[in-house]
């Protein structure tokens, strides 16, 4: 099974994917949110505190799409 991730970024109120979770020795997390910034630069980075992450259960309803 592969490990699935979203993220609820509470500064632009938006959910995005995770396209990477950053650990450093210090213990610091810097999260990765797939998508395009407004200055055009690919993935937005932030602080693990900045965003709430949800871990995907695999589940799919009636229709087939993920949950």
């Amino acid at each position: 099974m592969v490990l699935k991730f979203r993220a609820w970024d509470k500064l632009g109120k938006e959910m995005h994917k995770v396209s990477a979770i950053d650990f450093s020795s210090k213990g610091a997390r810097i999260i990765r949110l797939a998508g395009v910034q407004s200055n055009g630069k690919g993935d937005h980075k932030r602080w693990h505190s900045s965003v709430e992450l949800m871990q995907s259960t695999g589940f799919k309803d009636v229709n087939g799409v993920e949950i």
